[in-house]
């Protein structure tokens, strides 16, 4: 009987399994750490009105769920700010990152260097052409600006040796998931 009965438990077939979506998070939780991913260092350096608007970066990164995939290979991320004209690179460039391994060998580190001041001077110059009907679509604020060249930035910061146009994409697409709430 016992033989019997542990042939019909092995012979039944196991009730379907049901993916459910994950709860909303709220901002706080977002910002908890996870045990179960190992996290980067982040440290993010800037002055009174750089630091707010790269540590909103990061959360808004983090609340599309975007963050664990653009750091998860990451043993530290520093994040900073060069403001002023002076500052601003020859080429205008918006922002810099520099993707490394660590000087002992034990990680990767990816620093990103923003240039306020180019990003301003840039989004100017798009409201400018959107209200000359030469862009399609209106500039972002400059809030969402901060997210999607974080966003640019840390796709460069990858081992694959991502692309300009691969972050071009990935910027796009944030801007849309931003407009998009």
């Amino acid at each position: 009987m016992l033989a019997a009965l542990s042939l019909a438990a092995a012979c039944e077939t196991p009730p379907p399994e049901f993916e459910l979506a994950p709860p909303p998070q709220s901002p706080a939780a977002v910002n908890e750490k996870s045990a179960a991913l190992p996290r980067a260092w982040v440290r993010v350096a800037g002055g009174p009105l750089t630091h707010p608007a790269m540590n909103a970066a990061v959360a808004e990164i983090k609340r599309l769920r975007l963050w664990g995939a653009m750091t998860s290979h990451l043993t530290r991320l520093n994040i900073r700010a060069r403001p002023g004209e002076s500052a601003v690179p020859q080429d205008r460039h918006l922002a810099d990152s520099l993707y490394r391994s660590t000087r002992r060998g034990e990680g990767r580190v990816c620093r990103v260097t923003f240039y306020p001041r180019a990003m301003r001077d840039d989004l100017a110059k798009q409201r400018y052409y959107y209200s000359q009907d030469r862009l399609p679509v209106e500039p972002p604020t400059m809030d969402d600006f901060w997210v999607a060249i974080l966003a640019h930035e840390l796709t460069h910061c990858r081992d694959s040796g991502r692309t300009e146009k691969v972050a071009l994409r990935v910027e796009r697409r944030v801007l849309e998931r931003l407009r998009a709430r």
